[in-house]
């Protein structure tokens, strides 16, 4: 997704990606035995060779987390697949792809699963975490220990509900739009 706005990939390759990270989305909570968790609609932080979802940063299993990374999967993923999503579909226009199903669900359910996986203050709608139930931040500070409202993950969840009230639309949702108006 970081890469997609320099326009090194093609299309195609910006669609698979799309639907790779799509099909490997948490579909329920998933409690790790190291003490982290997984929330419902996780997107992972990055995929193996062979598609496995790796949702910590550094680490090669599923089951990894804890310390260094936090309990929870990165913040700013989802929105790195949401904008993914939205780069997409604005330079296809193929508003079709978000009814297309990945691993039983509408791309654009998934898109809004993934926005609301990140915890957010409900007043200020700022990313924020404790200590004892954190993430990373932002790539590149992934090792960084960052509480309280987090000024980076904030500013990409600002972008994502503009891109998500697109996406509904484009969808043609306008009661989910509005709701991230």
């Amino acid at each position: 997704a970081l890469s997609v706005d320099a326009g090194l990939f093609t299309r195609e390759e910006e669609r698979h990606a799309l639907m790779a990270l799509a099909g490997t989305q948490a579909n329920r909570e998933i409690l790790l035995p190291a003490g982290g968790r997984i929330p419902c609609g996780a997107v992972a932080d990055h995929l193996m060779c062979d598609g496995t979802p790796v949702f910590f940063p550094g680490g090669s299993r599923t089951g990894e987390s804890g310390g260094l990374w936090g309990t929870r999967p990165p913040f700013d993923t989802p929105f790195h697949f949401i904008h993914l999503a939205w780069r997409h579909v604005q330079r296809t226009g193929d508003y079709a792809l978000l009814h297309h199903a990945a691993a039983g669900h509408a791309l654009v359910d998934r898109l809004d699963r993934a926005f609301h996986a990140t915890p957010a203050d409900p007043d200020t709608g700022l990313v924020t975490c404790e200590e004892s139930d954190r993430g990373a931040n932002v790539f590149f500070m992934n090792t960084v220990v960052q509480t309280g409202a987090l000024l980076f993950a904030s500013l990409l969840r600002a972008r994502a509900a503009q891109e998500m009230k697109a996406l509904m639309l484009w969808a043609g949702d306008e009661a989910r739009a509005f709701c991230y108006q």
